[in-house]
C-alpha cells in the first residue's frame, strides 16, 4: 500500500489532506421526482442552491453494478466489461452469476488477467497522482467493490460492512482493524441499518481522520424499500427521509469542518412498477432454442447468450422475440458472428445484424468476451402505480408477487429508469443553475479529474461537465435529440437519443414507431 503523507500535491498544484474536496453520494434507486421539500428537504435545498442537471441518465442496462462500474471508470459496459447485474462468463461459472457478491467479481478478475474492470478506475488515476480516495457502500459488496476493485492490492480504501461477514469491513487491513475496533462490523445490503452504520463510519472516521480528497459514498436506500413495497409506498418514503436525514448530518459536518467540500449527488438508476410478466421462457421454447441459450435477467431487460455465438440460434431467438407480447426493443451486434467469434464495431453502427434490431454497439454493450448476443427489453407505459408514481414496466418473471400494488424494479429503457438525478453543489460549482444538456453517470469520473487537474485516461468515454464548474468559461452544449427506428415485417421499434456534442445518451426505447 502507498505511504500517505500529511499533505499531497495534485497535478494542478492543489494541496490535499486537510479535507475532502469532492464527496459523491450515489443514492441507490433515487428518482428525480422524489427530491421534494416534503420528502427530502436537505436534498431539495441543495438542488435549489447548486447546479441541477435536468437531463441526467443512468447507463443501460439501468441496474446497479453496471452503473457502479461506469461511475468508477467513466466508461460504458462495452469498455469496462460489467454488462449486467447478472452475467455469464463460462470460465467463472456454468450458470449466470450475481455481481452483487464481490467474491464472484474476484473470480471474474482471476480469469481476466487479474482485473474485474477492464478499464482504469477513478480510484487508480487519483492514487497515481497522489490524491487520496475512499469508497464506502451500505449496499451490496459487489456495488462497493466495483468503485475500487484494486483496493485489495493496496490502491486507496474500500469500506463495505459485509465483505467477509464478521471478519472484514474494509481494505486495507489496517483500516479494517480500526473500523472493527471503533464501529464493529455491520452487515451489507440490509437497508436502513446498513446505511446508518456506513454513514457513522463516514462522519466519525473517514472524513475527520483519513482526510481523503475524493469520497464515493453509496447509499443503499431507497432501493430495497422500493423493490419490496413500491415507489411512493410508506416504507419507501420512510427510507427516503432517513437517507435525507443522513445527508443533513453530513452537511452539518461539512459546514463546521470543511466548507470547501463539494458534493455530487446521483443515482444508479430510477424505478418503475412491475405489472404482469412476459413469458420469456415460453418464447425460447417456442423458438426451439431453450437448450441452446443462457439467459441473465436484469428485471426489465434480459441478456441472452447463444452457446458458441451460434448465428442460427441468435436469428431464431430474435424472430420469436419479435412475435412475443411484451417484448419491446431488441439489440444484437452490428456484425454477424464469424465462426463463433464476436466482432464489435464502433458505436456509430446503429442497426444490429439481425433485421429489426438495434446494435449492441449503440447501447454501449458489445463486449466480445463478456457480453450477450442479444439484449431484449420489455414493455413499459406511463401508467401510475398505487401510490401515484408513473412508469409501469413488465419483466420476465413467474414470481407470484408480480402485479401486486408494491413490487417495483428497473433494468430497462423505461424513461423513469433511465433518467436519474445529478446535482452539483459546493464552491467549485455554479450556483442556482439548471443545465439542459444531457449528462450521464459515466461523466462523473471525468468531471472529478477535471476538478483535480488530472488528465483523464484515454479509455474514459464520458465528458467533464465543464458547464457546471464555477470558474469554467465552457458554454453549455446544445441538447440535440433524434430518434432511430428499425423494422422487420410487422415488428417496429424506436429508441430516442440525446446528444451533447459527440457524446450520446439513451433517453428511452419502445416497440412501435411514431407513437
Amino acid at each position: 500500500m502507498r505511504n500517505w503523507v500529511p499533505l499531497l500535491l495534485t497535478a494542478a498544484g492543489l494541496v490535499h489532506g486537510a479535507s475532502p474536496r469532492v464527496i459523491v453520494l450515489v443514492i441507490d434507486g433515487l428518482r428525480p421526482d422524489a427530491i421534494r421539500p416534503d420528502i427530502m428537504p436537505n436534498l431539495a435545498r441543495l438542488k435549489q442552491e447548486g447546479t441541477w442537471c435536468a437531463n441526467a441518465h443512468s447507463v443501460f442496462p439501468t441496474v446497479t453494478r453496471v452503473n457502479s462500474a461506469s461511475i468508477s471508470t467513466g466508461t460504458l459496459p462495452a469498455i469496462h466489461g460489467i454488462v449486467s447485474n447478472t452475467m455469464w462468463v463460462e470460465a467463472v461459472s456454468a450458470r449466470p452469476f450475481d455481481t452483487s457478491n464481490y467474491q464472484n467479481l474476484v473470480k471474474l478478475a482471476a480469469v481476466s488477467g487479474g482485473r474485474a474492470l477492464a478499464a482504469p478506475t477513478l480510484a487508480e488515476t487519483l492514487e497515481e497522482a497522489g490524491v487520496r480516495f475512499v469508497a464506502l457502500t451500505s449496499g451490496s459488496t459487489g456495488s462497493g467493490f466495483l468503485l475500487n476493485p484494486e483496493a485489495i492490492s493496496g490502491n486507496g480504501v474500500l469500506i463495505s460492512a459485509g465483505l467477509e461477514e464478521g471478519k472484514r469491513a474494509a481494505y486495507p487491513d489496517r483500516v479494517n482493524q480500526e473500523i472493527q475496533r471503533r464501529f464493529g462490523i455491520g452487515k451489507a445490503d440490509e437497508g436502513i441499518p446498513s446505511l446508518l452504520w456506513t454513514e457513522k463510519v463516514l462522519r466519525g472516521y473517514v472524513i475527520p481522520e483519513m482526510k481523503p480528497a475524493v469520497v464515493i459514498d453509496w447509499m443503499t436506500e431507497p432501493d430495497g424499500a422500493q423493490h419490496r413495497f413500491g415507489v411512493g409506498s410508506p416504507e419507501a418514503m420512510e427510507a427516503l427521509k432517513v437517507t435525507d436525514e443522513q445527508i443533513g448530518l453530513l452537511l452539518d459536518q461539512v459546514r463546521k469542518w470543511a466548507p470547501e467540500t463539494n458534493l455530487i449527488v446521483t443515482a444508479d438508476h430510477g424505478f418503475g412498477a412491475e405489472p404482469d410478466p412476459v413469458d420469456l421462457e415460453g418464447a425460447l421454447k417456442g423458438a426451439g432454442v431453450a437448450g441452446d441459450v443462457v439467459t441473465a435477467s436484469n428485471g426489465a431487460s434480459v441478456l441472452i447468450y447463444a452457446k458458441n455465438h451460434d448465428s442460427g440460434v441468435i436469428q431464431k431467438t430474435v424472430e420469436r422475440l419479435q412475435q412475443t407480447d411484451g417484448v419491446d426493443v431488441i439489440f444484437t451486434a452490428a456484425a454477424k458472428p464469424d465462426s463463433g467469434i464476436v466482432h464489435c464495431a464502433d458505436g456509430r453502427r446503429e442497426q444490429g445484424w439481425v433485421k429489426g434490431t438495434f446494435s449492441l454497439e449503440r447501447a454501449g454493450e458489445c463486449n466480445a468476451s463478456r457480453g450477450a448476443d442479444i439484449i431484449a427489453t420489455f414493455q413499459w407505459s406511463s401508467e401510475k402505480n398505487a401510490f401515484g408514481f408513473a412508469g409501469a414496466q413488465k419483466i420476465a418473471s413467474n414470481d407470484k408477487r408480480s402485479g401486486v400494488a408494491g413490487r417495483s424494479g428497473h433494468g430497462g429503457l423505461n424513461p423513469w429508469m433511465l433518467h436519474t438525478p445529478l446535482l452539483l453543489w459546493g464552491p467549485d460549482f455554479r450556483k442556482r443553475t439548471e443545465i439542459q444538456a444531457p449528462v450521464g453517470n459515466f461523466d462523473i469520473a471525468p468531471t472529478i479529474l477535471s476538478m483535480e487537474g488530472i488528465p483523464a485516461p484515454p479509455a474514459m468515454s464520458g465528458r467533464a461537465i465543464a458547464e457546471g464548474l464555477a470558474k469554467s468559461k465552457t458554454k453549455e452544449p446544445a441538447r440535440k435529440v433524434r430518434t432511430i427506428r428499425v423494422k422487420s415485417g410487422t415488428y417496429c421499434a424506436e429508441i430516442q437519443i440525446s446528444a451533447a456534442g459527440s457524446h450520446e445518451y439513451l433517453d428511452s426505447g419502445q416497440r412501435g414507431c411514431g407513437i
